[in-house]
């Protein structure tokens, strides 16, 4: 509650100015810059890769979703709470950041071929998705980042779950072409890990097809159409791929003979509960989001 009136003076402060003080706005350049960096957007987001790839997979996860859906959680309630009379000024950087975040994302993703590295501009290119809502700028907005955090936490956290289990521990098989025919030697980790790319690509039925669906209604509420209209493009660019694992672990065949992986019975168990949340969120998602709207206070 102290919190809550200290944002409420330092955001009365700032719209009595009659003009914007140059040092205010270069305080939110660098607030800009600080969150970019940690959340992996656009033109911060060069070690991303390099990270994802070289750092063990719990050290993976970490980075890919608590450290961004910490970043964005306290980046939007800044915007949000501290400085709604600046927008002007921070829509319009972020604007410019969301479509370099989705494009460089997407396209990047495209030609990698360690399933790390690929992760790694994916949460790029969700990074930018999240930015459309914190672009809004609205109470649709900020409950679909809210509810597309989640989502993004389950169907990431699921994915790198998987990958953990197919390396073991010396962390092998990171190379795309290593799930070749997987669906014939690993009926479960196959079907799980093509719910999570499914959801990752936005496709029906699943929670994040739901998420962006909010997500880009939120920008049309906004009137935010061309930024709209970018963020479809991109989103049809990750089609390719994430279809691209599925096509492999269902439609190839390898003649690699590899020793069966023994799941225990608790990752099985996680995986399975991310799997679950991941298609509840797609078919029943109202439970979520009313929850997010209580969260949502101005």
């Amino acid at each position: 509650q102290i919190l809550e009136l200290e944002n409420l003076k330092i955001a009365e402060i700032i719209s009595n100015f009659q003009t914007v003080p140059l040092p205010l706005l270069l305080g939110l350049g660098l607030l800009i810059v600080g969150f970019g960096f940690k959340a992996a957007l656009a033109p911060f987001q060069v070690w991303t890769p390099d990270v994802y790839e070289g750092a063990p997979i719990p050290i993976t996860a970490h980075l890919a979703v608590g450290s961004k859906v910490a970043a964005f959680v306290a980046f939007a309630r800044i915007l949000y709470q501290l400085a709604p009379d600046l927008s002007l000024y921070w829509q319009s950087i972020l604007w410019i950041s969301a479509v370099l975040t989705m494009m460089i994302g997407n396209i990047a993703a495209l030609t990698q071929t360690n399933i790390k590295r690929m992760l790694a501009y994916s949460s790029i290119a969700h990074a930018g998705y999240l930015l459309v809502g914190l672009i809004s700028h609205s109470q649709l907005g900020i409950q679909s980042l809210l509810f597309y955090l989640v989502t993004y936490a389950l169907m990431t956290l699921g994915t790198l779950a998987i990958i953990q289990v197919l390396g073991r521990q010396n962390e092998s098989n990171v190379d795309i072409q290593d799930y070749t025919g997987l669906s014939h030697r690993q009926p479960f980790l196959s079907a799980t890990l093509s719910i999570f790319l499914i959801s990752l690509a936005g496709i029906p039925i699943t929670g994040g097809f739901v998420g962006k669906l909010f997500l880009f209604s939120a920008a049309i509420e906004s009137q935010l159409y061309g930024l709209v209209v970018i963020a479809l493009i991109a989103s049809a660019i990750g089609l390719y791929y994430y279809l691209r694992i599925i096509v492999l672990m269902y439609m190839k065949t390898t003649k690699n003979l590899e020793i069966p992986i023994d799941i225990p019975v608790p990752v099985r168990f996680v995986i399975t509960v991310m799997v679950a949340g991941t298609l509840y969120l797609g078919i029943l998602p109202n439970t979520l989001l009313q929850l997010a709207w209580k969260a949502v206070s101005f």
